[in-house]
């Protein structure tokens, strides 16, 4: 014990380290270089407390973004600052996509006018039709793009159609599956024009196929021709739908998420969402009840921007450091999210983001009543969706990298033993 403490006072008065006396055996330089190499033998994480605070940054600002200006998915008046700035940009475009297909029309007909006096005819109406776009009405767009792009599968009511019960207008766009804005919905939706059939999703959480009840717009020539008329006929019915139909009172029901019927399977759960009611829903009635109180692609989109901020920030904190900090190219300093650093500083961000916005969910919710009712269905409309789905793949992500990091780490390791011990066994002085 004495000898002990006597090393530790002459390592003091000498200012030797006694924590890492093999590694103070080299000098600052060598010592940067034996980190480097292990650094690099082992693909070990280089971040420091700067990436860990700019992610949880990034993950705040957007925290912020999202209670402040995306709050509750809401219809008509209490929709969102973001969910009506959406509402607006996906009315534009389907005014402009009306527009678009109005002047082709006349372009077309022009193209087939016998006299001077028809094409300058037509190119006043053009020219009128251009200067007033701000003018132009949505309900009579969607009109528009509603007759230009009739489909056989845009059934409404569940009236006659065997084997469906309790499809209505505010919920036809989430059961009949080819209206999904998708690549499953265009699929269907191509199907279902080709063999003038209708494919729904029951609210049974069944898949079922009936002749449709109403026409497809016509098509011709031969089958490849047809798979382009369809795919054409589809998009233009989605561009129709997607801000509510002409016939549509207020914000209107747009289009499912991508994936959201398939919630339907989902025939379980015991969740209790209004006060006046003493009946229950399951997860694909709370679904289909999200949905009719405005939770579609739109209101997803306003959800997303949030998400979208928080990982565009890390990337370009990403690009910026491997860029002008460690002096790399631009090929190697491109933001995949299967480097482990970048995947770390993600799942960061999300978890930071995701935490303000449950709790946020949680502080409305409990002005509502917390665990009652009105509670519950203030928190499944305020939590980000996208911002969970996020974080649960970054967390898979994570978990993932670390698994194959590990077995990385354990191959070299052994390649490394299995070295040194051939190496001692070929050496002639070793039992000298």
């Amino acid at each position: 014990f004495d000898s002990v403490e006597y090393n530790k006072e002459f390592a003091e008065k000498e200012n030797i380290n006694l924590d890492s006396p093999f590694l103070n055996l080299y000098s600052k330089n060598e010592q940067v270089k034996v980190a480097e190499q292990m650094i690099q033998k082992f693909d070990l994480l280089k971040l420091d407390s700067d990436d860990y605070l700019f992610a949880t940054s990034a993950g705040l600002i957007a925290g912020f973004v999202d209670t402040i200006f995306v709050g509750t998915i809401g219809k008509g008046k209490d929709a969102s600052r973001l969910q009506n700035m959406v509402d607006k940009g996906t009315e534009k475009l389907v005014k402009k996509y009306a527009l678009h297909e109005k002047i082709a029309e006349l372009n077309k007909q022009k193209n087939n006018a016998n006299s001077q006096q028809a094409i300058d005819d037509i190119n006043s109406k053009i020219k009128n039709l251009k200067e007033n776009k701000a003018n132009i009405d949505l309900k009579s767009s969607i009109s528009q793009l509603e007759n230009n792009h009739r489909v056989g599968y845009d059934a409404s009511k569940s009236t006659n159609i065997e084997g469906m019960t309790g499809m209505s207008p505010d919920n036809h766009h989430l059961l009949s599956i080819a209206h999904e804005p998708s690549l499953l919905g265009l699929i269907v939706g191509i199907k279902d024009q080709l063999t003038s059939t209708s494919t729904f999703m029951t609210k049974e959480g069944k898949v079922i196929n009936v002749v449709s009840q109403n026409k497809n717009k016509e098509l011709t020539g031969n089958i490849f021709e047809q798979i382009i008329q369809a795919t054409d006929n589809w998009f233009g019915h989605i561009m129709s739908d997607i801000s509510g139909s002409s016939g549509s009172k207020g914000r209107g029901s747009g289009l499912p998420v991508p994936g959201w019927s398939s919630l339907q399977k989902l025939q379980f759960g015991n969740v209790k969402l209004k006060t006046n009611k003493t009946d229950t829903y399951t997860f694909a009635q709370v679904s289909e009840w999200m949905f009719k109180n405005g939770y579609d692609v739109r209101a997803f989109t306003a959800e997303l921007i949030p998400v979208l901020i928080y990982e565009t920030l890390i990337r370009l904190y990403w690009i910026y450091k491997q860029l002008l900090y460690y002096g790399r190219s631009l090929k190697d300093s491109f933001p995949i999210a299967n480097n482990r650093e970048l995947a770390r500083l993600l799942l960061i961000g999300g978890s930071t983001f995701s935490s303000i916005d449950v709790t946020h969910g949680l502080i409305k919710s409990g002005k509502k009543g917390g665990v009652q009712p009105q509670g519950i269905a203030t928190f499944i409309m305020t939590v980000n969706k996208p911002g969970l789905i996020d974080l649960g793949f970054r967390s898979y992500q994570n978990v993932r990298l670390e698994l194959e990091h590990r077995k990385t780490v354990e191959r070299i390791l052994d390649e490394d033993i299995v070295l040194e011990y051939n190496r001692i066994m070929s050496s002639e002085k070793i039992f000298e």
